[in-house]
């Protein structure tokens, strides 16, 4: 027997959407896969690492964490709480 797709999926694991809080400058981060590199042991890296943006600081978030996109309400809430 062979493998048979039942429901084709639409999420591409390119499209996966990270977090991740920059140890130097404290920003919180938003970002695709596709904004930094893989990097780490695995075939597909074990690690995202992006540039922050503020500080230039390298900032590397686990491959498997990824999360589900906040959305500008979620983001203006965060802020609020933050007392920024």
């Amino acid at each position: 027997m062979s493998i048979e797709v039942v429901v084709k999926g639409n999420k591409r694991p390119e499209d996966r959407v990270y977090r991740n809080t920059c140890n130097h400058c404290g920003s919180l981060l938003q970002f695709n896969a596709s904004d930094g590199y893989s990097a780490g042991t695995g075939p597909d890296g074990s690690a995202i690492v992006v540039t922050c943006p503020e500080c230039k600081t390298e900032v590397w978030t686990a491959i498997d964490a990824y999360q589900k996109p906040m959305s500008d309400a979620d983001i203006k809430a965060l802020t609020r709480r933050m007392g920024g």
